[in-house]
This record gives structure tokens, sequence and C-alpha cells, in this order.
């Protein structure tokens, strides 16, 4: 089962989206470690980058949570058959 073709799986997708994009902000300048980024003027154009990544790990956290409870679900299901 090719998970690439198929579409069953968009996790590496979703990890490369988060991923990615980091490896960009780190090139653009962007440090590390910073709590208030609005107060930083040569961020300000980094900032709907920031976003997008910030929707897509918790789009990816809700696949885990929906894989999780899918292979908890199986397990009690094959419990009960056996």
């Amino acid at each position: 089962m090719n998970v690439w073709r198929d579409g069953t799986s968009g996790q590496p997708r979703r990890t490369y989206a988060i991923f990615m994009p980091m490896h960009y902000l780190g090139m653009a300048g962007h440090p590390r470690r910073y709590s208030e980024l609005t107060e930083v003027g040569y961020l300000h154009n980094l900032l709907p980058l920031q976003k997008f990544i910030t929707y897509v790990a918790f789009i990816t956290i809700a696949g885990q949570f929906i894989f999780l409870l899918i292979f908890l679900e199986h397990e009690v299901w094959e419990e009960g058959q056996r």
C-alpha cells in the first residue's frame, strides 16, 4: 500500500508543512525564541507564515488524536471479537 498515492495518510505532508516553513523562517533571520514577535520590525512580513505553521500544527495534532481513537477502537473491537 502506497500511502503517498492513495491518500490514506497525510501525516508526512503535514509534518513537512510545519518544518519546511520553519526552515525558511530560520533562513530569513527569524530568531528561534521570541516571546513577542510583533515588537520586532523586520519580522512583521513573516507573521502570515507563523500563522500558517500554527494552523498546520493544530491540524496535525487533531489528526494524531483521530488516529489514536481509531487505533483504540480497533483494539477494543478486536478484543471483543476474540
